[in-house]
Parts: structure tokens; sequence; C-alpha cells
């Protein structure tokens, strides 16, 4: 019985047993139930930033969720409808749900997504230096592609810029920059300082003839 019902269903059979003209023998009736086949009917993946363990919740018609590490693996990690995952640290890990009701699994597992998205890391630059006053075009990178930041401070504040690379107005002395990165809101855990460095142009005395 594979159809999204709740009860079960019936059938009664008897033995009917007959010899020649003798009169027939009829049997006490066997009951043979169908059981309904529970179905996953919802599931909810779950991501979190860095390693770490991701909750994931499922739903079944009937019976209970029983949780396992793969389509086909015997070994049951869990059963209830909410599931913490082992420490993650891969990416993509994939757990299955399955439904249970007196005995009978669900005729496929459903696969529920925990996703870990990495905290990015922006590579420290070198100073960036010119003599006098100048406008510097200073360009940094994230892993994994990530939305680079800029800030005027080390902490707080609103970015002054988006991007990999940020355009300075025109300094007259040394100004220190800030970066880090973002990625589906997953940022990185300190910014990265970039220096803008100004070396005064010596002035030379007048010397006479």
């Amino acid at each position: 019985n594979t159809a999204p019902v709740l009860n079960s269903s019936f059938r009664y059979y008897r033995v009917v047993v007959k010899n020649g003209v003798c009169p027939a023998d009829t049997s006490a009736p066997k009951e043979l139930e169908v059981i309904p086949t529970p179905l996953i009917t919802s599931t909810v993946p779950a991501e979190r930033c860095g390693p770490g363990t991701v909750d994931l919740t499922a739903q079944t018609n009937l019976g209970v969720v029983e949780w396992y590490a793969s389509n086909t693996s015997t070994t049951r990690l869990a059963t209830g409808n909410n599931f913490t995952t082992p420490n993650l640290t891969s990416k993509l890990n994939y757990f299955y749900a399955s439904g249970l009701f007196r005995g009978c699994a669900s005729l496929t597992r459903t696969s529920v997504l925990a996703e870990v998205i990495p905290i990015l890391i922006v590579a420290p630059i070198s100073d960036s230096t010119y003599f006098g006053p100048h406008v510097f075009n200073i360009c940094i990178s994230a892993t994994d592609n990530g939305i680079v930041n800029w800030y005027s401070t080390p902490t707080g504040g609103t970015p002054i810029n988006i991007g990999n690379c940020y355009t300075t107005p025109l300094l007259r002395s040394n100004t220190t920059y800030y970066a880090d990165a973002a990625l589906r809101g997953c940022t990185t855990v300190t910014r990265t300082p970039v220096n803008a460095l100004i070396y005064e142009v010596p002035v030379l005395p007048t010397i006479p003839n």
C-alpha cells in the first residue's frame, strides 16, 4: 500500500475443501492486513558558518522519522523529527530521512542538506607607498570569491566601499584601511589592515652660488 493514506486495508480469505459429492468444508477466515507505507512529507535543511553541528528537521505522515548517513546505510543515526548532525567540516553534507510505521519503512529515503559555509580569509598584502600626496588604487582578494568590504576602522562602522579594489581619496598622510569578506552572511573573523603610506618629499634648502 504505497498511497498516502493513513489506514490499513484488509482482505479476508477462506479455504474451501471439497471431495466429490461430499459436503464442502470451509476453514475459519484468515485476515490479511496491508499496512500503509509512511512518507516523508516535509524537510528543513540548515546551514552554518564554519565547522560544527547543524540541526535538521523532517516530518512524516505516519510513525516516526529515522535518520541515516546514506541512502543505503543500515545504521540508524537518530530517531525523531529533529536531528543534530555530527561535527561537519565539508561544505555539502547530505543526511537521509525515512518514515517508520509498525515495522514498515518508507520505500525511498529523502535527502536533507546540511551545509557548512566556509569562514573566508582575506590575505594580507604589502603596504602601498608613494612619495608625496597620491590617490591609491588598492586591491585585495578573499577565499571562495567572497565579497570584500572596505572600512576606515578595525571594528564597527559601515563599509566605505564594496569590491576587491578601492580607490582612495587624495591622501597627504599615512592612512590605514581595513578589509573583510562576506559570503552568504558569513564574514571573516577579523579585518585585514591595508596601509597606504605617504613618504615626505625632501626639500633641499637654497644653496648660494
